[in-house]
């Protein structure tokens, strides 16, 4: 599993503007499942969870990937720190 910590905008409702987030996805099927880094990277692994292939987009950042996942398939993505 994924556990989100909570946030409280100044909206005070928990939303922030989308320049805030850490990452986007456009299709509702496609979970992350994981985060992890290894001090240079951020790698996110995501997952196709309704059984049907899958076109989206995925944010990471300023890093933009299109991809296509098979019915539930895995990948990895990940967003280099980049940092001198």
């Amino acid at each position: 599993p994924v556990y989100v910590r909570g946030y409280v905008g100044n909206d005070g409702n928990g939303s922030a503007p989308a320049e805030q987030s850490l990452l986007q996805l456009n299709e509702p099927n496609i979970d992350v499942t994981s985060v992890r880094t290894d001090g240079t990277a951020l790698t996110f692994r995501v997952n196709e969870r309704e059984g049907k292939s899958t076109a989206f987009d995925i944010l990471i950042g300023t890093r933009h990937y299109r991809d296509t996942l098979p019915p539930f398939s895995i990948r990895e993505y990940q967003q280099p720190d980049d940092k001198p």
